[in-house]
């Protein structure tokens, strides 16, 4: 039980990091209304995975994170911050190799 713990804490502040720093390529200004929509955002996505990992186990929810994670962060920097889908998309794919 310590380790699944641990193990979802580890998962959700990277999750948090890769969405922090994605939102920081694109431009995000820094206001407390834009820290409080991320914040919401990545909460909603770990909720997310994890309705998925519990419904269809491991596999499933390994070959969905894409669909899960980086995708919504996309939209949400070309819906949300008003930037164009290239940037956006840039964003997000630079924030997966740092």
């Amino acid at each position: 039980m310590p380790e699944t713990i641990i193990a979802l804490a580890r998962y959700y502040i990277t999750l948090l990091f890769g969405t922090a720093i994605a939102v920081s390529f694109a431009g995000m200004p820094r206001t407390r209304k834009n820290y409080v929509a991320v914040g919401c955002l990545t909460a909603l996505l770990f909720a997310l995975q994890l309705i998925c990992l519990k419904t269809w186990g491991m596999t499933i929810a390994y070959k969905l994170y894409p669909l899960l994670s980086h995708l919504p962060i996309a939209v949400f920097i070309a819906v949300y911050l008003k930037r164009p889908w290239l940037i956006s998309l840039t964003a997000v794919f630079t924030s997966l190799y740092n």
